[in-house]
């Protein structure tokens, strides 16, 4: 997903109140769904994401080389950040299926 975002800038096909799905590089699609939220505990800030990117021939290039890929389900990804004023966490997790 990571070179997706590197090789250009998302061209919006659909969007809806809670996915998008945008244009991959050279053809197919790829449908984002996520939230995020944040919490306040004592002095620390919590915020927190959970998207699921799934491609549907989903075509992109990256050194040189030329990918097709598909997901079903696709990337589930899972991010938490803590932020006090003297320190910063950040934990999470990608998991899925892509072909």
């Amino acid at each position: 997903m990571r070179a997706i975002e590197r090789d250009s800038t998302p061209r919006i096909l659909h969007a809806s109140d809670d996915s998008v799905v945008v244009a991959c590089p050279i053809a197919g699609r790829l449908r984002v769904t996520g939230r995020d939220s944040e919490s306040i505990s004592g002095d620390t800030l919590k915020l927190v994401t959970e998207f699921t990117f799934a491609p549907a021939g989903c075509q992109f290039s990256r050194e040189g080389l030329q990918f097709t890929i598909d997901g079903d389900p696709g990337i589930r990804d899972h991010t938490v950040v803590g932020i006090t004023f003297e320190d910063i966490s950040v934990e999470g997790a990608a998991t899925g299926i892509l072909d």
